[in-house]
């Protein structure tokens, strides 16, 4: 699953396109937080991140992406619009390919939100927040959206303290802009993710392997995005100081911070 050689990436780019349907709107604007998850964690989490960006950054689009959806995802979108309706949420859906079970569909899951990202980036038009729906945001992001034009930089991810592939950059936390060199480099992600699914060949980890090996080895011999490396304190250190909280329930110790008073207090908030 990890690939690290330029022929590789020569060979993704060689692959036809694939885009989504144009399903959201053509106003501008100036952030998208986008979540991607499946039904049961949707209903679970995704009304705790939307308290949060409305109490932090209420002018701005929150997209969630729900794979494998039930009845019931577009009564609660209902609800939450009606909630907060200083928010202007977007819904996709999609169905996770049927041969797809156990972990390669929870790999599935993790990974949809970047098969949406370069299409997010050219229907919004503006920079793009990629969050997981299990996070809350803890003040106004705009300095890191500030920092990212500041530095005329195409991106900025999470820098881990480990160097293994599968740890170096996080997919829980990224800002893309709409540069052409980001759509390069989140296009590229996109095939590379795309290449193991079709392999059937989707383990865990896939989607922070693909953001390590497209940056590494995707663009010899070409221009490279300009990357800001974020550190790892920007999310779940003192909360005073972070920018975001996630609970990271794909971590087993973690299974109670749910019913933490600290996560409730945004699942629960009245704004």
């Amino acid at each position: 699953m990890i690939r690290l050689r330029p022929e590789f990436f020569d060979t993704l780019r060689a692959e036809p396109a694939h885009e989504t349907p144009d399903v959201v709107s053509d106003e501008p604007w100036e952030l998208v937080i986008c979540a991607g998850c499946d039904a049961k964690y949707f209903h679970r989490f995704a009304d705790g991140l939307a308290n949060s960006v409305a109490r932090h950054r209420p002018s701005t689009v929150l997209h969630f992406h729900v794979v494998n959806p039930d009845d019931g995802i577009t009564a609660r979108i209902a609800a939450a619009r009606q909630r907060l309706p200083i928010l202007q949420i977007q819904l996709t859906l999609e169905q996770a390919p049927e041969a797809l079970q156990g972990d390669s569909l929870r790999t599935f899951f993790a990974c949809a939100r970047f098969l949406m990202l370069p299409d997010l980036l050219r229907r919004y038009r503006c920079p793009v927040l990629i969050l997981d729906v299990d996070a809350v945001v803890l003040c106004n992001p705009q300095p890191l959206i500030d920092q990212l034009r500041g530095e005329n930089a195409d991106l900025a991810m999470v820098r881990g303290d480990q160097d293994d592939p599968w740890s170096r950059y996080w997919a829980d936390t990224i800002l893309a802009a709409p540069t052409d060199r980001s759509l390069e480099y989140f296009d590229l992600v996109r095939r590379y993710i795309r290449h193991f699914l079709h392999q059937s060949r989707a383990i865990w980890f896939l989607d922070q392997v693909a953001l390590c090996a497209a940056r590494v080895a995707g663009f010899d011999g070409r221009p490279a995005p300009r990357i800001i490396d974020w550190p790892a304190d920007i999310q779940n250190s003192d909360t005073r100081l972070a920018y975001f909280w996630s609970l990271h329930m794909s971590q087993p110790n973690n299974a109670d911070l749910p019913e933490s008073t600290f996560y409730l207090s945004f699942k629960n908030a009245e704004t």
